[in-house]
């Protein structure tokens, strides 16, 4: 019966699972890119997530180019739905918004994938982890069904994993027995590794993706104004992207004479407490801006990038400001110190107020010398391009091999 439905419906018939339960993230334009490349090839691609916005830019591209997508909701049957629209409406007052809704997802995540899985007999199943445990629970049920699956791991918190000794030898095994499994930066391998006490001989570090061919020409920036304007790009997530860190050292006198502009560009939970700081700390040389994922017009009008991130995979507006010559200064989060070079290609620092000042006041003082350090990061991804890029390719050559 199996091979008979298969011959209906086509053979190498991909799903890809994206855990990122936003409209978009940056975790995702590696998986997309591999689509594209798939749908190219002409091979069936059908899209899993949590939750669909389908008037974003990019799901309307991935319709256009023939993948089929699939929300927690469209994949249930009718008894289901109304339960998880329900449970949804509800919420559990005593219950954390963003907590209640991960929670409903969880119980309803497994039965829509499993529904899936059985109706249109996928051939490979890549799994795209925000963080490198989010999406173990589809691997598991692959693993059980017998079907073949990649994962992708974008983000690790060293501090955090799957807890309870049944669930890290659930998540043990699927890592170990996955077709393969790929990992944004050295860092975020070696700390899995650990966390699973186990090798994964089964893995590669693959970069994400980045608009270097879109880029390539982009005028350089001058250092020799009044006023250096930065930006701070990511999600509005305090606990992982430290915004309230680099606040609680802007709020200083030194910093708030100096002559520098911060504009933060992003969404998520921690909006309304992030203007609140602003206000708070009397932040005039600080401006904040909605979530933009085309950023060349910021770009123009930017001498560099801050961010005070506490957690990381390889953060792509990193790579992208490198590439086109910005001053870079990161918290030591995931692989960023796998690409900086601290004071020569750019700034790191510890993501903590005492540690990432240090690192801001290093930058401050060495600024004659931002000319040569942005040179060397440009010349930087020129050499990660050559060794490293199209990432995607790479990932494609494993899924096809």
């Amino acid at each position: 019966m199996a091979y008979i439905k298969r011959f209906f419906v086509g053979k190498n018939r991909f799903l890809i699972i994206s855990s990122c339960s936003e409209s978009w993230g940056g975790s995702e334009e590696l998986w997309n890119n591999v689509a594209k490349l798939l749908k190219a090839k002409k091979y069936n691609v059908t899209l899993y997530k949590d939750f669909i916005d389908y008037d974003h830019n990019k799901i309307q591209s991935l319709k256009d180019d023939g993948v089929a997508i699939f929300s927690i909701l469209n994949s249930l049957n009718f008894g289901y739905r109304f339960a998880y629209k329900l449970l949804i409406k509800i919420r559990f007052p005593f219950i954390e918004r963003y907590k209640g809704h991960y929670l409903i997802n969880q119980i309803f995540r497994k039965k829509g994938l499993t529904t899936l899985l059985k109706k249109y007999n996928y051939d490979k199943v890549i799994i795209s982890q925000g963080i490198n445990y989010d999406g173990l629970d589809y691997a598991w049920i692959c693993n059980k069904l017998g079907i073949e699956y990649y994962t992708i791991s974008q983000k690790v918190i060293e501090t955090s994993f799957i807890q309870g000794k049944d669930a890290v030898a659930k998540a043990k095994k699927s890592l170990l027995e996955a077709k393969h499994n790929f990992f944004v930066s050295e860092h975020n391998l070696k700390i899995t590794e650990e966390q699973i006490c186990s090798k994964i001989k089964n893995a590669t570090v693959v970069y994400n993706p980045n608009k270097f061919q879109t880029l390539n020409n982009f005028p350089e920036t001058d250092f020799e104004v009044d006023t250096f304007n930065f930006l701070c790009v990511g999600r509005y997530y305090f606990s992982e992207k430290g915004q309230d860190v680099l606040l609680r050292i802007l709020a200083q006198e030194k910093w708030k004479k100096r002559p520098i502009k911060l504009k933060m560009i992003g969404s998520g939970m921690d909006h309304e407490v992030l203007k609140n700081r602003i206000a708070y700390y009397k932040l005039k040389n600080v401006e904040i801006s909605d979530f933009k994922l085309d950023l060349e017009e910021e770009w123009k009008n930017a001498h560099g990038l801050i961010l005070s991130s506490k957690h990381e995979g390889m953060p792509l507006v990193m790579l992208e400001a490198m590439s086109i010559g910005k001053i870079c200064i990161m918290g030591d989060a995931g692989g960023v110190n796998e690409v900086i070079q601290d004071s020569y290609n750019g700034f790191i620092g510890a993501p903590t107020t005492v540690g990432f000042d240090i690192a801001m006041e290093r930058a401050w003082q060495m600024k004659k010398d931002w000319k040569l350090i942005a040179e060397n990061a440009r010349e930087t991804l020129k050499d990660i391009e050559k060794k490293e890029y199209p990432s995607e390719k790479k990932v494609l050559d494993i899924l096809l091999n």
